[in-house]
């Protein structure tokens, strides 16, 4: 059997609104990098790393669910 989740419809300006709360930049050096930390009910939780090193740009995304 499925579980069914209710959820509550979120508008863009509070997504917007939450990522500008969450975000942690971190500058040293030779590279800069950006955390974003985000729980969404369905999703768990969400991570947005982006990391600026010297030319590279390196995205990651890391999603736990919560039980």
């Amino acid at each position: 059997m499925e579980k069914v989740q209710n959820t509550i419809p979120i508008t863009k300006k509070e997504i917007v609104q939450q990522v500008v709360e969450k975000a942690k930049v971190v500058l040293s050096g030779d590279k800069s990098e950006m955390v974003i930390d985000l729980k969404p009910e369905h999703l768990g939780k969400l991570e947005l790393k982006l990391l600026l090193k010297e030319v590279w740009l390196l995205p990651n995304l890391l999603q736990r669910m919560s039980r």
